[in-house]
């Protein structure tokens, strides 16, 4: 056999070995696969403090401890300062619902109350009868308690499996920082690439995650801005309280927003005050909820030259296949593959 073919052979058992040893850390790892993504994320975002650090100190292991040292203090006085403000404002809210329930005769009587001033409105636009909408919105309530409290057991049972994940995280951002520049030489070595497609490919895989951190980020303060204000305007209690949680809601994709002031449009409701409800409403509807369709879009579309409708349903899909970490994911995905495509039919018209 001419050397050649040995050559030829080795190569090909080297291919089959490497795709099977491929396989199978991608199935070891794939329980991991949140921890692993949200750790690259992280890496990327801070490579640029990471290389600072690093030409200070001179020695990796130490630039990427004290990178991991300033995301922990930044993450911990990011979660002190929303823990104190939202302790102040439910404290405040309680003592508001406290005033306004006492006087009512209690609770139970003001919620009777507030339950029968829905039911009457409703059976006067709708001719069902009062008792019928008070029995079938008394059903509904029973069921989601039951929900609530099933949802918060099978939570509380997965808070040691998330402490875990957010362990492996910060360990694996630890490890990405110090061998990232490794890992990136490694992959790009074995792209049968011209050093500037290379480039292109690494930049453009920065950008995407760069401009989905970006766009989330921006997304949150200003719709947790805009309904604070709107909540603040309206009198509804503690505004400071739910832009933060307007700002958590964001996130979840075709509620966001509506999750919180949906919830403030029926208390002003209940509490009498339906021109500000319906105020309410569309400013929730009109302004702070399209405000995602124009903000997010602006500033991820920019960056990745993706359509408006793509960017959609890669946020969608990315969030259907790898979870929260999916509207990052998707994306990127969607941006590369964009790149790739280009770089194919260049080289298929040259």
């Amino acid at each position: 056999m001419s050397e050649r073919d040995e050559r030829t052979k080795r190569i090909v058992f080297l291919c089959v070995a490497t795709g099977a040893a491929c396989f199978l850390c991608y199935v070891i790892s794939r329980p991991f696969a949140t921890p692993i993504l949200a750790a690259v994320i992280l890496a990327v975002l801070f490579n640029p403090l990471f290389l600072r650090l690093k030409s200070i100190t001179g020695n990796r292991n130490w630039a990427a401890f004290l990178s991991l040292t300033i995301l922990l203090v930044l993450l911990g006085g990011l979660t002190a300062l929303m823990v104190f403000v939202a302790r102040r404002e439910i404290v405040f809210t309680y003592g508001w619902l406290k005033t306004n329930t006492t006087a009512r005769d209690g609770w139970t009587t003001a919620f009777s109350s507030w339950t029968d001033r829905a039911a009457g409105w409703i059976g006067v636009k709708t001719g069902v009868s009062p008792e019928v909408v008070r029995h079938a919105a008394l059903t509904r309530i029973d069921q989601a308690s039951a929900t609530i409290v099933k949802k918060t057991g099978d939570t509380l049972a997965g808070v040691g499996n998330l402490s875990v994940a957010v362990v492996l995280t910060f360990v694996a951002f630890f490890f990405f920082l110090r061998e990232g520049r490794r890992f990136v030489d490694w992959i790009t070595w074995l792209m049968p690439l011209q050093n500037e497609e290379k480039t292109r490919f690494l930049e453009n895989v920065q950008s995407s995650i760069e401009a989905n951190v970006v766009g989330v980020l921006v997304v949150a303060v200003v719709q947790a801005a805009l309904l604070g204000i709107g909540f603040w305007v309206l009198s509804v209690p503690s505004p400071l309280l739910w832009a933060l949680v307007t700002a958590g809601c964001s996130l979840i994709p075709f509620f966001g927003a509506a999750l919180v002031w949906i919830p403030g449009a029926v208390y002003l409701f209940l509490a009498g005050s339906w021109v500000k409800a319906l105020i309410l409403v569309g400013w929730g509807a009109g302004i702070v909820s399209l405000s995602d369709n124009i903000v997010r879009p602006w500033v991820i579309s920019e960056r990745l030259k993706l359509p408006s409708i793509v960017l959609l349903f890669a946020m969608l899909g990315g969030v259907e296949v790898f979870g929260p970490l999916g509207i990052f994911v998707g994306p990127m995905v969607f941006s590369i593959a964009r790149l790739l495509a280009r770089m194919l039919q260049s080289e298929l018209k040259s």
